[in-house]
């Protein structure tokens, strides 16, 4: 009898690996925005009820995209989404390196948003396809 179950490969890891650090990025980029505020709020002369629109923005556009994961999976494959999220991180970080004012820095952290928003759902998603079932939950 054949078994039909999914092999745990080095390349099962290494994708693992990979979405998973580039889930880790988003998340750490996201937190560690706040410390910044007191920095952003002179650089950009902005007030604190302002500035705090770099993290709402952008847990908000998190929670909006990951709730369309399920769609996103099924009409696109995983390679898709990965470099997709890759893409949105790179670009939103390059608007947010550059940003003249704090508007063009905001929109930066919600494309950089969309990172977090695709990878989160697929590292669960790819770990559920390639681990196998009894491998799940084993260290």
């Amino acid at each position: 009898m054949m078994n039909s179950e999914p092999r745990l490969t080095r390349k099962s890891f290494l994708a693992i690996a990979v979405i998973a650090t580039v889930t880790f990025i988003g998340v750490l980029t996201e937190t560690s925005m706040n410390v910044t505020f007191p920095a952003l709020m002179k650089t950009y002369d902005v007030d604190m009820n302002t500035v705090q629109w770099v993290t709402t923005g952008y847990l908000l556009t998190v929670a909006l995209i990951m709730i369309t994961s399920a769609f996103l999976k099924r009409r696109f494959k995983n390679v898709t989404l990965f470099t997709a999220a890759s893409g949105l991180y790179i670009i939103g970080d390059l608007m947010c390196i550059f940003a003249p004012n704090f508007w063009l820095l905001l929109l930066g952290r919600i494309v950089q948003a969309g990172c977090v928003g695709i990878s989160g759902p697929l590292m669960t998603n790819v770990m559920l396809e390639i681990v196998p079932r009894k491998n799940l939950g084993c260290i």
